[in-house]
C-alpha cells in the first residue's frame, strides 16, 4: 500500500496491550519497521512504567515531529491540569505549521470510541479512532458536528504534502471509510 510513499512512523491511540498494558513484543515485531509513538490508555495504566521504558519515553505525554506535523501527545488518564500547562508552552513555542493532539480519550465521539469518526467542532478536525483490533460498539446517533461515521475496524493515515494534511481511513480489506484534507 504505501511502497511508492513509505511510512515514516507508527502513532497509537492508546490502549496497546490488553488486558493489563503487559509489553508483549510479539505483537511490536508484526509492525512495520518504523518509529512507533504511542498515547496510552486505561489499559496501559496498570503497567505504564513498563511501556515508557519499552518505548524509550520519560513520560506519558510529549511531542513529535515529522516534517511540517508536529504531534502532541497526552495522557488522559493522567493530571490533565500539569499537561494543560505543558501543552499551553509547547504550542506556543512549535513552528510547525501542522500541528495535532493525540489522547486515548476523545473530546466528542458519538459513541464508546471503538468506531471511527470525524467531527468538526468550531473549525477544529477531531478524528475518534478507536477500531484498531479490540472488539467494536455500536454508536449512537451521530453528533451535529459529525462528518464521517464508521463502526469498523480501521487504519488512519496522515500524510503531509504540499496541500496540506491530507488524511484517509482504511478498513482491513483496504476499503476507503473516510478521506479529508486540512
Amino acid at each position: 500500500e504505501h511502497a511508492q510513499s513509505p511510512l515514516t512512523a507508527l502513532l497509537t491511540t492508546g490502549d496497546n496491550f490488553y488486558p493489563r498494558g503487559r509489553v508483549v513484543e510479539a505483537y511490536l515485531q508484526d509492525l512495520p519497521p518504523v518509529p512507533l509513538y504511542p498515547a496510552f490508555g486505561n489499559h496501559d495504566a496498570p503497567n505504564l512504567e513498563a511501556q515508557l521504558r519499552r518505548f524509550g519515553l520519560e513520560r506519558p505525554h510529549y511531542r513529535v515531529r515529522f516534517g511540517g506535523l508536529e504531534v502532541f501527545v497526552l495522557y488522559t488518564e493522567g493530571d490533565l491540569r500539569t499537561q494543560r500547562a505543558w501543552l499551553e508552552e509547547a504550542l506556543q513555542s512549535s513552528t510547525a505549521p501542522l500541528k495535532a493532539l493525540l489522547l486515548h480519550r476523545p473530546l466528542y465521539s458519538s459513541g464508546l470510541d471503538h468506531h471511527y469518526e470525524r467531527l468538526e467542532v468550531q473549525g477544529l478536525l477531531h478524528v475518534v479512532t478507536g477500531g484498531g483490533g479490540a472488539g467494536l460498539y455500536r454508536t449512537r446517533p451521530p453528533l451535529p458536528w459529525s462528518r464521517a461515521l464508521a463502526v469498523a475496524h480501521h487504519a488512519l493515515f496522515l500524510e503531509v504534502g504540499r496541500e496540506g494534511l491530507l488524511g484517509y481511513a482504511l478498513d482491513p480489506q483496504g476499503k476507503l471509510l473516510d478521506r479529508f484534507l486540512i
